[in-house]
């Protein structure tokens, strides 16, 4: 990956799967080499571009620090769902 390389990468359940042609599968390739994980991020309140500078800092975390962060999105993701499901 060059340094001044942008992406995003998000998935959207109703419609998965997305076409190849709006993945960059390396990026997910280079985070999960990383980290053993795939990038995880609650993206319903952000931005793209706080979603492309979220991914850039957290490439840089130490795997501990990044799977808690990770497991606090899921957390995030979930409470939303939760919430979706009980407000239907």
């Amino acid at each position: 990956m060059h340094l001044g390389e942008r992406f995003v990468l998000m998935q959207c359940t109703s419609l998965y799967p997305c076409d190849n042609d709006k993945l960059n599968l390396r990026v997910m390739q280079t985070y999960r080499e990383r980290f053993g994980f795939p990038f995880v991020i609650c993206v319903r309140d952000k931005t793209k571009e706080s979603i492309l500078d979220a991914y850039d800092e957290r490439l840089a975390h130490d795997p501990e620090i990044e799977l808690a962060i990770a497991l606090d999105e899921i957390v995030k993701i979930m409470r939303l769902r939760i919430a979706d499901l009980l407000a239907a």
